[in-house]
């Protein structure tokens, strides 16, 4: 209990540091779900996409050059998202170490101070990584509530966002008028409770719901990523704190000799 205390009173009296903290985390994790729920509307979509496909003569689909172009695209915008999730973590990772050492640096008086009465370097560092943690949980509920109380507008951005980019990618290999036509051909085999535009770009379920049962599944795995960066904030104070502690001994004993 005291730990804690000691980690919200630092909170408290670093209060611009832990607004700035709080402002950082609140951003990249809004872009981190983002990121996340756009990876699954993705999949959803070219899930969808194929469905309709099964509505769909088979011989006019298997000569259809939309279908192979829209399936192509498809396929290339999902393995895209999971190395642009990949670079994004990695970068999010180097800032955070960043943003760790400085603090810790602008904090040296501070831990040495505390050092004068009898804390220890891993005590300090862990009130240090819960402060961190605390900082964080904040920013993730406040991002789900955000998310969750806007759902509907959020998914209906994530979702124009992703129509445009199958259009966009669709456009850039074939002309308005080549679209039409292999739309029409399709579309002319069989009767389907879907149009041509449906079929370029659409999820296979009502985004509400889907947003509502992934947004809280990638929030644990969010919450897994606050309890790895904690860890990282005591093992970077702890590791600070060490040194500084030589640096004082070397120091000490060279002012006696």
């Amino acid at each position: 209990m005291s730990l804690i205390l000691q980690s919200l009173s630092s909170l408290l009296y670093h209060v611009k540091q832990s607004l700035g903290l709080f402002i950082f985390f609140f951003f990249s994790l809004f872009i981190s779900i983002s990121a996340l729920l756009f990876n699954q509307i993705s999949f959803d979509s070219f899930k969808n996409f194929k469905k309709m496909l099964e509505h769909i003569n088979i011989l006019t689909k298997s000569s259809s050059n939309l279908v192979k172009i829209l399936t192509d695209i498809h396929e290339k915008q999902i393995n895209l998202i999971f190395p642009i999730i990949t670079g994004l973590s990695l970068i999010l990772l180097l800032i955070i170490l960043f943003i760790y050492l400085k603090i810790i640096k602008n904090r040296k008086e501070e831990h040495a101070s505390l050092h004068h009465i009898g804390e220890s370097d891993s005590k300090i560092a862990l009130s240090f990584a819960l402060e961190i943690f605390i900082i964080f949980i904040m920013a993730l509920i406040s991002v789900v509530v955000l998310i969750f109380l806007f759902k509907s507008s959020y998914a209906s951005l994530l979702k124009t966002i992703n129509s445009y980019w199958l259009e966009h990618s669709l456009s850039m290999q074939l002309s308005s008028s080549e679209i039409s036509t292999e739309l029409l051909k399709l579309m002319s085999h069989k009767l389907t409770n879907f149009n041509g535009n449906f079929l370029i770009s659409s999820t296979g379920m009502s985004l509400g719901p889907l947003i509502s049962k992934e947004l809280f599944i990638n929030a644990t795995y969010l919450l897994i990523s606050g309890i790895v960066a904690s860890l990282l904030s005591f093992l970077t104070a702890l590791l600070s704190n060490h040194n500084l502690s030589n640096k004082r001994r070397f120091i000490h004993a060279d002012k006696k000799a």
